[in-house]
């Protein structure tokens, strides 16, 4: 299977602290959190 050379997330879903969101969307930094790890560089 072939993988991609490079993925380019464009996001603007909020910067908080530490992930905190409150009652807005998680943020980028979740997205993050849920890859495996080495998926971004």
């Amino acid at each position: 299977m072939k993988k991609p050379d490079v993925i380019i997330a464009a996001t603007h879903m909020g910067h908080y602290d530490n992930g905190d969101h409150g009652s807005n969307a998680p943020g980028d930094v979740e997205m993050a959190r849920s890859l495996p790890a080495g998926s971004l560089q």
